[in-house]
């Protein structure tokens, strides 16, 4: 015999499926990126939304944008199709002064990104987080400490890492932009927080 199903089982089969279907919700979702210049908030983004890496430094002039749709699982049979738009931000501080109304206004979260290798660039996250803060309200804030591909040239101890978060109640990670690793992790994992904030 055939190892084929007998038709009859489908209708019921689909029936059943169609029953366990999650109901999708559709939510529009801003994520912010701030950190001084050189830490990696491009590449992060680029790895996140197209999976590629560039070694040649970019500087970002002003404000890019990118947009990535995710799926956020939310409880047994609700999904999340998020529209999320990521918001990169020029690393100087006068700019920074300049446009953080427009810029911080209405995000869901703050991405803090600094380098493994640059104590100042995480020390500098003590001023960059309170000011985005100020405009967004009690939003999530993850900090990101990015190139943790040049871990023998570390910089920042773990204790100076949870001295800068502390403050904001911010969960923190390691990431390489270069070699991918934990950088979905971060992006789903504040996508998740939007949604239970929601």
């Amino acid at each position: 015999s055939s190892g084929e199903m007998p038709y009859t089982a489908w209708p019921d089969d689909r029936a059943r499926r169609e029953a366990t279907m999650p109901t999708v919700r559709r939510m529009k979702t801003k994520l912010v990126l701030m950190g001084e210049g050189g830490v990696g908030k491009t590449s992060l983004i680029r790895r996140f939304v197209l999976n590629e890496y560039q070694d040649t430094y970019l500087h970002t002039i002003g404000t890019k944008v990118s947009k990535i749709e995710l799926t956020v699982p939310y409880g047994p049979d609700l999904e999340i199709a998020m529209d999320m738009s990521i918001f990169d931000i020029m690393g100087q501080h006068g700019f920074r002064d300049l446009v953080r109304e427009t810029y911080f206004h209405g995000t869901q979260a703050l991405m803090a990104v600094c380098d493994v290798t640059r104590l100042d660039s995480l020390t500098a996250l003590s001023s960059w987080i309170p000011s985005g803060l100020e405009i967004a309200g009690d939003v999530p804030v993850y900090i990101i400490v990015n190139k943790r591909d040049l871990l023998d040239r570390r910089a920042v101890s773990d204790e100076q890492i949870q001295n800068v978060a502390e403050p904001f109640s911010a969960p923190w990670v390691m990431t390489s932009a270069k070699t991918g690793e934990f950088v979905d992790d971060a992006f789903n994992a504040l996508a998740v927080e939007i949604v239970d904030r929601a």
